[in-house]
């Protein structure tokens, strides 16, 4: 999987008005899993504020547990 740019797409809106989770990039270099909120305009996590720069889809689960 590739990182994908904010700048060039946004994950895919859901009915619920939030994109499905996905791992995220920041400016300061962390990564974070988490979604977005089409309604409100943002991505949903309360404890960062530094600027997310790419996000990437999640992996699939493995098949067995």
């Amino acid at each position: 999987m590739k990182w994908i740019s904010v700048k060039d797409k946004l994950p895919e809106h859901k009915r619920n008005g939030f994109s499905k989770k996905v791992v995220v990039f920041t400016e300061y270099g962390n990564y974070h899993m988490t979604n977005y909120d089409f309604e409100h305009e943002r991505w949903c996590h309360p404890t960062y504020t530094d600027t997310i720069t790419h996000w990437m889809p999640l992996p699939e689960p493995p098949k067995e547990r």
